[in-house]
């Protein structure tokens, strides 16, 4: 499959595919980038957030999802909102260094996002 850098990126961050699907697109393209191709923004984290609410995302999803975003150069964050978007991203990959992951944290990191 030849999809551009942009596309699969935008796929991850929507979480449109198969996490392992995305990783197999992603290995095919160079790791570093001098550009950001794509913003993550509060919406994007918001609306994985709801998919695990409701049940259609595992815990090991969120997790596996949000290690995929955290240190890749070619993802941007921008606005109001960016250092609480990077501090969700964070928290999303890293539950054993800050908090466990729940339907409850989730809902919390959610509503961090929104009210700002």
């Amino acid at each position: 499959m030849n999809i551009s850098r942009k596309e699969v990126l935008e796929n991850l961050i929507e979480f449109r595919r198969p996490l392992k699907e995305i990783g197999d697109m992603l290995a095919e393209h160079p790791w570093d980038s001098e550009v950001k191709l794509v913003i993550l923004t509060p919406d994007h984290v918001i609306n994985v957030l709801d998919r695990f609410i409701g049940g259609e995302l595992t815990t090991s999803e969120i997790d596996q999802w949000a290690n995929m975003i955290k240190f890749r150069d070619d993802i941007g964050f921008r606005g109001a909102l960016s250092n609480q978007t990077k501090q969700a991203i964070w928290e999303l990959a890293n539950p054993d260094l800050t908090h466990p992951f729940s339907k409850e944290r989730a809902d919390k990191i959610r509503g961090a996002l929104l009210f700002v």
